[in-house]
């Protein structure tokens, strides 16, 4: 258990959640880039951490799953992306994108179930009776300061992947350089060495 974890854990056990490896997966695919490269067990405790301080929360029917409870957590990346955690049985089943949630789970943006006009709306009510949505809690409105903080990060990172991207290509501009200079290199010095005996031994 890592040092994160066990802090976490400390901070909010009910709030600690096991990451399924999708999940996991999910989240490296859409979480900042500069966490993209951390062990899965660190990732695993920031998702954690992630969910403890969601924005919005609530249980939604899985037509997959419609015997299990299913609760999703909205919350934010430091870049203004916002992700939902999808959580059944105390477990991380996967990490989506809002718009795939909403497209994913009827209700959760607080529509009627789609699919069959007046029935399927008698249906989702009948859902919610079994199944109820919990009330949404939305965060309070972002202040100038986050606003101007989020476009802030939004330029720093894709200014970093320009320079990763310029980096390589030095690097790769770089090898090819030391491989003719070593070429060069290797060919002055043989030539130097039958220049001396042509000077000391003459035409042999």
């Amino acid at each position: 258990m890592s040092m994160f974890e066990r802090q976490n854990l400390k901070k909010s056990p009910r709030l600690a959640f096991q990451v399924t490896d999708h999940a996991l997966e999910r989240f490296r695919e859409r979480v900042e880039e500069e966490f993209t490269h951390r062990s899965s067990d660190d990732l695993a405790d920031l998702l954690n951490a992630r969910i403890s301080n969601a924005v919005r929360s609530g249980n939604v029917t899985d037509p997959r799953a419609p015997d299990a409870v299913t609760t999703l957590y909205l919350f934010e990346c430091r870049t203004g992306t916002s992700l939902v955690a999808v959580v059944r049985d105390r477990h991380v089943v996967t990490v989506l994108d809002d718009r795939m949630a909403q497209n994913n789970y009827p209700g959760w943006d607080g529509s009627p179930t789609p699919g069959f006009g007046t029935i399927g709306a008698v249906l989702g009510n009948k859902l919610r009776d079994v199944v109820p949505v919990l009330p949404v809690a939305l965060a309070p409105p972002p202040s100038d300061a986050y606003l101007v903080l989020a476009a802030e990060c939004r330029a720093i990172a894709a200014k970093t992947r320009l320079l990763r991207e310029h980096k390589a290509s030095l690097e790769q501009q770089l090898g090819a350089v030391t491989e003719a200079l070593q070429h060069d290199e290797a060919e002055f010095v043989t030539k130097r060495e039958r220049l001396l005996t042509l000077m000391t031994e003459g035409d042999v």
